[in-house]
């Protein structure tokens, strides 16, 4: 009986697979195949999870998450650095001291003074000083306003800037108080004589238009470089301020200081005047008095004063500084 795979002369024959070798192999693929794909505990073939992010793609996340932080945590600092430098600056004002002495006649400049900070409750006890804080009149609680103005009375060095160096008022506007010995008198003036650069702490002649018999009112000088103290009631018009930042004109009166019986003085010659006072504008370097030669009030004014009210004049009829 010959092989199954021989047949007559030694040629190889094809035999069929059997029922059982066709149902092993059927099997065997059977198993392979479930080995390779997951299957619940119902029977269903499980979906493959997808791939987890790469380590480069987190880290890419993780600075963006990063970075937003701190862009978010600068813009907060900067809100409560910002509150906290107004809520200072509240609390505190600053005032100037010299570095330096300085005599009559020196111009301050800005090198001759160092700004240094002190609590707002302090404040009260430096109301004389130069400062940055707003004020009734701005420009004269401004330092820059005093640079390069001359000093009338001598300051030592560490001494704090006060006003009293410039003006014998020793006050900003709106504060006005006379020097020991002074008044303070108010003179009508004229607005539309004054020139554009009038402002408190300007230098003045003083004139008035007299009747002395002739067809027209002879104008005399009355006082020659005053310092003017305020114009008006108030310096700056708040209105005016808010909208175009120009100085007010709007102001009938100037306010000059005097000794007491020039005060007198003026108060007749206003009623005496056939007008209004006039102003002529000075230089502050100019302390000259070429018109009247006297610091104090006209003599011939005086004497047209004496006469009319015919004698004379009470208290001493020319006043000497």
């Amino acid at each position: 009986m010959s092989s199954p795979g021989s047949g007559a002369g030694g040629a190889r024959v094809f035999v069929a697979p059997s029922f059982r070798q066709r149902w092993s192999d059927a099997r065997r693929d059977h198993e392979r195949l479930r080995s390779a794909t997951p299957i619940d505990s119902s029977g269903a073939t499980c979906m493959t999870e997808p791939s987890s992010p790469t380590p480069q793609n987190s880290n890419v996340r993780l600075m963006a998450v990063a970075v937003g932080v701190g862009i978010l945590a600068v813009i907060l600092v900067n809100v409560y650095v910002s509150r906290e430098r107004e809520g200072r600056r509240e609390r505190e004002i600053t005032i100037y001291r010299l570095n330096r002495s300085l005599s009559i006649g020196d111009k301050l400049k800005a090198r001759d003074v160092d700004a240094f900070v002190i609590p707002r409750t302090y404040a009260q006890a430096f109301g004389n000083a130069v400062t940055d804080e707003p004020g009734v009149d701005k420009e004269r609680r401004t330092v820059r306003n005093w640079l390069g103005k001359r000093l009338i009375q001598p300051a030592p060095q560490n001494s704090v800037l006060t006003y009293s160096l410039f003006s014998e008022t020793g006050s900003a506007a709106g504060q006005l108080m006379p020097k020991k010995g002074f008044r303070l008198v108010a003179l009508p003036v004229k607005s539309r004589t004054l020139v554009g650069a009038l402002k408190p702490g300007a230098y003045v002649d003083i004139e008035a238009p007299f009747r002395t018999g002739g067809t027209v009112p002879r104008v005399m000088p009355v006082l020659e470089f005053v310092e003017v103290l305020a114009l008006g009631t108030r310096t700056v018009n708040d209105e005016a301020e808010a909208t175009s930042r120009r100085r007010s004109r709007q102001f009938r009166t100037i306010t000059i200081q005097v000794r007491p019986w020039e005060a007198t003085y003026l108060s007749m010659i206003e009623k005496l005047a056939a007008g209004d006072f006039e102003l002529h504008l000075r230089n502050p370097d100019d302390p000259e008095y070429p018109k009247i030669k006297s610091p104090s009030i006209n003599r011939e004014v005086l004497n047209i004063l004496s006469k009319a009210v015919g004698g004379r004049l009470p208290g001493p009829a020319l006043v000497e500084p």
